[in-house]
């Protein structure tokens, strides 16, 4: 019973005929062909892409290089830049030292020149506010206004009468100041230290029919001094200073009795004296 029983359990062995197998493995031969056919396109696509990413760092390699030159150039030409613009600015300054030293040399020599010229008008006076006339004796007049102040003028003592440059056709009513130049300093000093004195002259006192006027009478300057001397009347007169005189081409200035002069050289003096102030108009 127990044989026939295991027999029964055990199941027969099936054997298969060789055409199966071969028709399985038939079945089978288009997936492997595919894959194969799958990894060939990866492959070269792969090499594709290698090759395009070489071409790519080639030229990414080339545009390194023209940008490392580019920017050489650039180092050099800003070198060159500031080169220069430091050989200007080195111009620049030189160029301004010796412009100021130039101006300093040029002042100094216009300062040599006004000092000869007024050494050439040591013996001159100006004589302001005598009107003129078509017939006029300057020399005559002279002796008058001397007589006035208490000198005695002769023929012997003037070198020169005159009226001082061209008459002003726009203003014909305006007469010019007399132009006097002595033989000796000695007498026009005298002739200056009597007319400080004696400040009260008029027009009147020499011609009794003409209109009134004061007659000022003062060393002759330079047109440089002349500026210069206008220039500090204004500016004492703004500032209540009560003296202002030119002696010797100098000029100088007291702010009242018992006060120190001072001497006015520059416009810069008067500047330093009192502060920057209004030029004054009729002295330009």
């Amino acid at each position: 019973m127990a044989s026939r029983a295991n027999i029964k359990l055990c199941s027969p062995i099936r054997h298969r005929s060789p055409s199966e197998g071969v028709t399985r493995r038939k079945k089978n031969q288009p997936d492997v062909d595919s894959a194969s056919s799958d990894c060939t396109d990866i492959t070269k696509e792969i090499k594709l892409l290698r090759q395009a990413l070489s071409g790519l760092n080639s030229n990414l390699t080339e545009a390194i290089q023209s940008i490392q030159e580019c920017s050489k150039r650039l180092d050099d030409v800003t070198t060159k830049i500031e080169l220069t613009e430091k050989r200007l600015s080195d111009l620049e300054n030189r160029q301004t030292k010796e412009n100021i030293e130039l101006k300093s040399q040029v002042a100094m020599l216009m300062d040599k020149v006004n000092t000869q010229e007024q050494l050439l008008l040591k013996n001159e006076i100006e004589i302001a506010g005598v009107p003129e006339s078509r017939n006029e004796s300057l020399r005559h007049i002279v002796k008058l206004v001397g007589n006035k102040i208490g000198v005695d003028v002769t023929d012997e003592d003037l070198d020169l009468t005159m009226r001082a440059g061209p008459r002003n056709s726009t203003k014909p009513n305006i007469s010019r100041s007399i132009v006097v130049r002595f033989l000796r300093k000695q007498k026009k000093d005298d002739f200056l230290s009597a007319a400080k004195i004696r400040k009260n002259i008029t027009s009147k006192d020499i011609t009794p029919d003409v209109s009134e006027h004061k007659i000022y009478i003062n060393e002759r300057l330079t047109k440089q001094n002349r500026y210069l001397f206008r220039e500090t009347r204004f500016r004492t007169k703004q500032s209540n200073f009560k003296y202002c005189w030119a002696k010797n081409g100098l000029i100088y200035v007291r702010e009242k009795e018992g006060k120190a002069a001072t001497l006015i050289r520059t416009i810069a003096d008067l500047d330093n004296m009192f502060g920057p102030g209004d030029t004054n108009s009729e002295s330009k």
